[in-house]
């Protein structure tokens, strides 16, 4: 607790509270979902990876009716065995991908023609966890199918076309391609935030002062800050929301909060501080003086 003292308070407790992680707690893991696709069709979650030898249009527009789209490119020649290209999102570091939820469609070699070649689905960390192999697909038109993959704990999810002959594989013509549409993913977030350094007069001075007293502090979080807070004796000083992007894998800006205690709105004797900081999935780091 922090004395106060002919409304004077403690600088000391306050930078011990804000600038040390002593006393930093975690709350429970959360979650989060992901739109993929905004109201403009602006895709802002999955990006291409893999070789240029498939094509990965990640417009969200890409087939009418269908969203976006992985097909084996063509070309002269073949690609060889385990070529594979796709459209790839990516959960924040310490997260992980828990759940897809979508419209998709799958139209491969091995569904049409019981050909070992060019394969297509949806993929994991582990392997294909819808048609690709060893299940594969063939539906390419609309209506797309209504998907919903749960008990996922993955860092990466694939929208992805591979050579799965190993002599190689033909490019002459479209022989795998695999759409998908109203993406919702679902991250989990085992992880808190962290607090960085203490700003304004408290990170200077050690001491005893009156009156309206600034401080400030940073918080960071790979999927970002939600809200971040500091109070007195359960009192909030100050709250700062930050606008969240339902649309990103790090859906919020990290940031902190600053604020102005005014030490003559409070009693004399001891007082306790808090700052806390939320992530985008819930979870929250706090700092408090003792």
């Amino acid at each position: 607790m922090t004395p106060i003292r002919s409304i004077i308070l403690s600088l000391a407790a306050l930078m011990t509270l804000l600038a040390m992680l002593v006393f930093a707690t975690g709350a429970h893991a959360g979650s989060y979902e992901v739109r993929a696709c905004d109201g403009s069709g602006i895709n802002h979650s999955f990006v291409a990876a893999g070789s240029a030898m498939v094509a990965a249009n990640g417009s969200c527009s890409a087939v009418p009716l269908l969203g976006m789209q992985v097909r084996n490119g063509l070309g002269s020649g073949s690609a060889d065995a385990f070529t594979w290209g796709a459209l790839e999102a990516v959960a924040p570091a310490g997260s992980v991908i828990s759940a897809i939820h979508a419209k998709a469609t799958a139209y491969d070699q091995k569904a049409a023609a019981n050909i070992d070649g060019w394969r297509a689905g949806i993929a994991d960390d582990s392997g294909f966890r819808w048609c690709g192999t060893p299940s594969p697909c063939a539906w390419s038109g609309a209506p797309s199918l209504p998907i919903a993959l749960t008990g996922l704990s993955t860092t990466r999810l694939r929208l992805m076309v591979i050579c799965a002959l190993g002599s190689g594989c033909r490019r002459n013509v479209v022989q795998a391609t695999t759409t998908l549409s109203d993406v919702i993913l679902e991250i989990r977030d085992d992880q808190s935030p962290v607090f960085g350094a203490l700003r304004g007069a408290l990170a200077s001075y050690d001491g005893w002062v009156a009156g309206a007293i600034a401080t400030g502090f940073n918080a960071n979080d790979a999927a970002g800050i939600q809200r971040a807070a500091v109070s007195v004796d359960g009192t909030s000083v100050i709250g700062v929301e930050h606008r969240c992007d339902q649309y990103s894998m790090s859906p919020c800006p990290n940031g902190g909060a600053d604020a102005t205690i005014e030490t003559g709105q409070l009693n004399d004797g001891p007082h306790s501080v808090l700052a806390s900081a939320v992530d985008a999935a819930g979870n929250t780091a706090e700092q408090r003086s003792i």
